[in-house]
């Protein structure tokens, strides 16, 4: 799911929608309210095995676990290392 900001066009949110609702108040007003999570939740939905880092860059603590996770992922859950 992608949130885009239709006044400034960049992107606002992306990430998946969990529950969503909508109700009507006895005035005739519509509410929708939805649960969202980040793309970084996926991350909980894998097990990093105990590992001691030291003398490691951060790149390489983070390129450690991101490949520990895309290994246990489908593609559509894996992470990717950006800037």
């Amino acid at each position: 799911m992608t949130i885009l900001n239709t006044l400034t066009g960049e992107t606002e949110f992306e990430g998946v929608l969990l529950t969503h609702s909508g109700s009507m108040s006895s005035g005739g007003k519509l509410e929708k309210s939805a649960v969202c999570e980040g793309f970084l939740g996926y991350l909980c939905d894998s097990i990093q095995p105990y590992h001691h880092y030291e003398n490691h860059t951060i790149t390489e603590f983070l390129t450690a676990v991101l490949d520990r996770h895309n290994a246990l992922m489908p593609e559509e859950k894996r992470i990717y290392l950006g800037s």
